[in-house]
Formats: C-alpha cells, structure tokens, sequence
C-alpha cells in the first residue's frame, strides 16, 4: 500500500467573480465556521430577548423589561450590524482575503441572511467532500486489507488441530 502524501485535504472550489477560492476542510476552517454557527445561536437569543421585550412594551406584561421605540431601534441595528460583521469576516477568514466578505454582501444586494445561507452551503459541501475522502481511504484500506480472506482465531485453530490429528 503507498500512501500519498501529495493528495490534497478535502476541498470545495468556490467561484467568485474571476476567481476561485479553495476551501478546505482543515481544522482552521472548521474552526471558523463552528464559531459563526455559536456566534448566530447567540444572535438569536438577543433576538428572541428583543421580540419578548418588544410584546411587553405592547402589551403591557410585567415579565420582562419595557423597550421604548429608541431602544428597540437602537438594539435591532446593533444585533443586524453585528450579525452582517460576523459573516462578512467569517468569509474573510474562508476564502483567505480581507474585504471579501464585504464586497459579496454588496454584491448579494446587502444581504446578510444570504451570505448565512451560502455559508451554510459551503459548510454542507465541505462535510459531503469530507465524506467522500474518508469513504475513499476506508475503501483503499479494504483493498489493501480484505477481511474476507481472513479467518477467525478459532477457526485457524480448530483447523490447524485437525491437522495435526490426522
């Protein structure tokens, strides 16, 4: 059995404009998109805080603290803008360039949800693509070691005392 070492990691190719970009699955790269996935979690618990403080202020609930208009206006755009920094770096930090991020949020008309769905995609990818790599080398490991031709323990014993007996 040789074992390449020349092969390449696990990869996505991701094209933007002119250029491709490689996108592996390395533990930097994992590491980047598991903390956008904790970063969003937490985004939406301010917002589930935001939308419980915001009914309290229209229905008059005492459970949680009241939100005047400003409040409410001044934490949404803070949430949303931290939300759409999370993500325009988080594609920095993938595709290996500073202001990327940015200049696909522009030109995906500023949307900071579509930016989540593509880097949902390109998580999703990466995974199938690390699939289909360790499928590869379970496969070559079998052909290199077939386990049919291999006999139990006990059957090569039993066997090699017959043998002997005869």
């Amino acid at each position: 059995m040789i074992i390449d070492l020349n092969e390449k990691a696990p990869h996505v190719d991701v094209k933007l404009g002119n250029k491709t970009y490689q996108v592996f699955a390395n533990d930097k790269n994992t590491q980047v998109l598991d903390d956008f996935v904790s970063l969003y979690t937490g985004y939406q618990g301010k917002a589930t805080e935001l939308a419980k403080r915001f009914e309290a202020t229209e229905d008059g609930s005492g459970d949680v603290k009241p939100l005047s208009p400003e409040e409410y206006k001044q934490f949404a755009t803070e949430l949303a803008n931290d939300l759409k920094e999370t993500v325009t770096k988080s594609f920095d930090k993938l595709l290996g360039e500073d202001g990327v991020g940015e200049h696909l949020w522009k030109l995906q008309n500023e949307s900071t949800e579509h930016l989540e769905q593509l880097l949902g995609q390109i998580q999703d990818a990466l995974t199938g693509e690390q699939k289909k790599y360790e499928q590869k080398k379970a496969d070559q490991f079998k052909q290199a070691y077939p386990t049919h031709q291999a006999q139990n323990r006990a059957e090569r014993r039993s066997k090699n005392k017959n043998k002997n007996q005869k």
